[in-house]
């Protein structure tokens, strides 16, 4: 006996998804993609040969496995709608058929515009696998519940969100901090770290620590120096005494 017909899913329901969706994306992928190509691509540039195809091949499984079995990703799970076959939407489709539709949720552009304009409002990937996004049911007692954990997910995505904007804000902050450029003037002609590296092809950043108080400031920026000799891990300690520029602290 088939079970009760489902009702499709609304725009707004699925954007409220695809949003939540994408905040995750961005913890998971944007971010360490960002941080590999400030600190590593941007400084060290043969990298990018193996960084960027590493970075797609985990980009394009991240996207194409998510809520293969379940027909539901994080976003959808949260707004209880799910992918569902239209001959019968109580079948889920394959995991092969639904790692195809995520992967082409890739070219999300292409799918918005043929979601958004087309008459009868199914995307590329739902149209070659034969499916459609509905809305699951749900009890009377359990809607309540549901409105809970939206709104728990909502906080923890809006969490999400900050976190990672923090966190790109501190990186670019770090990277064009004054102290930052006097560590790397130094680094670069300091006898003592051309003494040990040799001469010098890269230098990346590989963060910095800093504090203080009152008017006293002091910075440890940590490099990653590739030279004829080999790769050092190599930090310089650096102050700023009140009225003056940032120095390099010289041991005796």
């Amino acid at each position: 006996m088939n079970s009760p017909e489902l009702e499709r899913a609304t725009m707004g329901t699925r954007f409220m998804a695809l949003l939540m969706d994408n905040i995750i994306y961005t913890m998971v992928i944007t971010v360490p993609f960002y941080i590999i190509v400030i600190v590593n691509v941007i400084i060290v540039p043969h990298r990018l040969f193996w960084h960027l195809p590493v970075f797609i091949m985990i980009t394009v499984l991240i996207c194409g496995l998510q809520g293969i079995r379940t027909g539901q990703s994080f976003g959808k799970r949260t707004m209880n709608i799910a992918i569902r076959k239209r001959e019968d939407s109580s079948e889920i489709p394959s995991n092969r058929q639904l790692f195809l539709r995520n992967i082409l949720n890739l070219f999300w552009p292409l799918e918005f515009l043929v979601y958004v304009f087309s008459s009868d409002q199914v995307k590329i990937g739902d149209r070659l696998i034969d499916a459609e996004v509905y809305q699951l049911p749900s009890e009377a007692d359990d809607k309540i519940s549901y409105a809970k954990k939206r709104k728990k997910s909502a906080i923890g995505c809006a969490i999400a969100t900050g976190v990672c904007f923090l966190s790109l804000l501190s990186l670019v902050w770090g990277m064009n901090h004054p102290s930052r450029q006097v560590a790397l003037e130094h680094l670069k002609t300091c006898p003592y770290v051309l003494e040990l590296t040799g001469e010098i092809d890269t230098v990346g950043w590989a963060g910095v620590s800093m504090g203080g108080q009152g008017g006293y400031r002091w910075a440890t920026h940590s490099f990653a120096v590739m030279g004829s000799e080999g790769r050092f891990r190599i930090s310089v300690n650096l102050e700023r005494i009140p009225g003056q520029e940032w120095e390099v602290i010289v041991d005796d």
